[in-house]
């Protein structure tokens, strides 16, 4: 049974700080350094806002009212990112669009990582989309890029294409280097390999706690500073536990938890009956300086097994929960006050939701499919 934990008691025991002042330093080391990455996570996490939002393209043409959402994934490899400007034009079976330059004015594309969205308008429908092919002109001081995944929907049709892309766009000399991607079949979206590197890659980014508060997925809602906090309730709730069970009367007659040494002499029978929940492995004799011996490996005892369940079932409820309903936060709706500052400090060219519905001379029925889409 865990030790008995009296709340009650917690003045008293600060009165004893001078004897003991362990503990009370460890737990102030762990709070100024949370303040500390606290501070960081929301800088962090403002940056990130600033960048996470679609690009309307410049060179789109303002009486062009057919709308295509482009979501273009960069790999999470080293060096992943380009420098390069980067040119895009998409082919259907009712004609080819225009090569459109994949840009905004306001922050950084192509990065390590990350997930860019573009608005392309065309004058007429391009239909079942055919390929799609991306090129840059090996500029800047690092124009190798890595291509994950580029998906493409029509806003108005809600037709989804997926482009498996997976490869480097590498350009030898000063050519430029051009790529053709045809769209995936749904058995090679649906295919093991596929959602394997999308469960390893995105996946890993954001369910592992602790990984996540320095790289987590750009457009997750869960902030790097919610992480952070839920990681400071991990390691608080795992040192609680550990008064819970600390010290705790042990069984004389229960083994170490991992015991790997030469086999002992034999015992009687009645002293190892008294064993009975423990585990024991006999290893093959081996020669060691010459003598063979036998050597054992004993595994933990009833008494432990019971002690790691019952903290186990202790600690990962409250934890999952916490990050449960940080997970179940939605994004802050704004109201009118802030509505109106955000399209008086909103740029033509990386538009808003709220913005994007005051481009003139575009299908109004376009722009609510676009709403509807990314809301």
């Amino acid at each position: 049974m865990p030790n008995h934990v009296d709340l009650s008691q917690t003045a008293v025991l600060f009165a004893t700080v001078k004897q003991n002042y362990v503990v009370v330093t460890v737990l102030s080391a762990f709070f100024l350094l949370y303040l500390i990455i606290v501070m960081w996570a929301w800088y962090a996490d403002r940056f990130a806002l600033r960048t996470r939002k679609m690009t309307l393209l410049e060179d789109n043409h303002p009486c062009a009212h057919y709308n295509y959402l482009l979501n273009i994934q960069t790999g999470s490899r080293s060096g992943a990112g380009t420098s390069a400007k980067v040119m895009i034009s998409m082919e259907g079976t009712e004609g080819v669009s225009k090569p459109h330059h994949l840009s905004d004015p306001d922050k950084p594309v192509f990065e390590k990582g990350g997930v860019d969205m573009f608005l392309l308008s065309s004058p007429f429908p391009l239909g079942e989309l055919q390929g799609i092919k991306l090129w840059h002109d090996n500029s800047g001081g690092h124009p190798d890029w890595y291509l994950n995944k580029v998906t493409v929907q029509d806003l108005q049709s809600r037709n989804v294409w997926h482009f498996l892309c997976s490869t480097w766009l590498t350009s030898t000399g000063d050519s430029t280097c051009a790529r053709t991607f045809n769209p995936a079949k749904k058995n090679e979206i649906a295919s093991f390999g596929n959602i394997f590197q999308a469960r390893t890659s995105t996946g890993f980014r954001d369910e592992h706690i602790w990984m996540s508060v320095v790289d987590p997925p750009r457009h997750s809602p869960f902030t790097r500073m919610q992480r952070v906090s839920c990681c400071m309730s991990l390691l608080l709730c795992t040192m609680a536990i550990n008064i819970m069970f600390w010290n705790i009367p042990k069984n004389e007659d229960s083994p170490v938890i991992i015991k790997i040494g030469p086999r002992a002499p034999a015992r009687s029978n009645q002293h190892q009956n008294a064993n009975v929940t423990s585990l024991t492995f006999i290893i093959l004799p081996c020669a060691v300086s010459g003598d063979s011996k036998s050597y054992i490996i004993s595994l933990t005892s009833t008494s432990q097994i019971m002690v790691a369940v019952e903290s186990a079932l202790l600690m990962f409820p409250v934890n999952i929960l916490i990050v449960t309903i940080f997970r179940s936060i939605k994004p802050r709706i704004l109201d009118a006050k802030d509505k109106s500052e955000t399209r008086d400090n909103s740029k033509p060219h990386a538009v808003s939701m709220h913005t994007i519905l005051k481009v003139p001379n575009m299908c109004q029925r376009s722009w609510d499919v676009v709403v509807a889409v990314l809301t």
